[in-house]
């Protein structure tokens, strides 16, 4: 372990992770806000670090989850337990790729080709980033803290959204939904842990709407506003 080793993972741990947040979640599953090309650029570019499937693929789930959450028709149904929304699902779960789920992606061009050139895009940019730490590190530790260890916390902080955000916190919005409020979770996610407020007001770019609420999301996404 170095300093430089840690600094490595939590650059590429944070580019992936909030590109998903801000990104994949926000801006593509909820239309909480929109962005331009850039921007869209941007974070299609940035979830790559994260190997959690296409924007498009991605999206459609999650309004899956929201339209029959706590249902049987719920991709990742906490009802199903613990263990089976956080992870199993991914071996359990027959995708029945409908478009009219996601009309407006279907019209992005560049969610679109993100799709359609997934593998390709993801291996390039995984090598590519491999690469960048073999100048600084040695090539066992780019490939543990730049790839390893950094798609892990990526990928089981996203699935602690569905298996912990409906588990254990606070249903301060909304009694009737699993989600729940988590703040120690937020610090984790880039502020995805305030799930019950999520659920209850999915069409806000916010999930901690306090001041003191850990959400960094919401403040790329208000900073970025700012430069249009």
């Amino acid at each position: 372990f170095t300093w430089e080793a840690f600094v490595f993972f939590f650059i590429t741990y944070f580019i992936g992770g909030i590109s998903i947040t801000a990104g994949y979640h926000r801006l593509y599953s909820h239309k909480s806000y929109s962005a331009n090309p850039i921007y869209e650029w941007f974070v299609l570019i940035g979830s790559l670090l994260a190997f959690e499937m296409s924007a498009l693929m991605w999206s459609f789930d999650h309004r899956l989850h929201h339209k029959h959450v706590d249902t049987e028709e719920d991709p990742y149904s906490i009802n199903k337990g613990f263990w089976y929304a956080h992870i199993l699902w991914l071996f359990d779960y027959d995708r029945k790729f409908d478009a009219k789920i996601v009309p407006d992606l279907m019209k992005n061009p560049r969610v679109v080709f993100q799709d359609k050139y997934y593998i390709p895009l993801v291996l390039s940019m995984n090598i590519l980033v491999f690469g960048i730490g073999c100048l600084f590190l040695d090539p066992l530790a780019s490939f543990y803290f730049g790839f390893l260890l950094r798609i892990a916390f990526i990928q089981h902080c996203t699935w602690f959204i569905n298996s912990l955000a409906h588990t254990i916190g606070a249903k301060t919005y909304c009694k009737e939904l699993s989600a729940v409020d988590n703040a120690a979770l937020a610090l984790l996610t880039f502020g995805e842990g305030y799930h019950n407020y999520h659920h209850a007001y999915e069409a806000d770019y916010r999930n901690g709407i306090k001041w003191y609420h850990f959400d960094p999301t919401k403040w790329l996404i208000w900073v970025c506003s700012k430069f249009g």
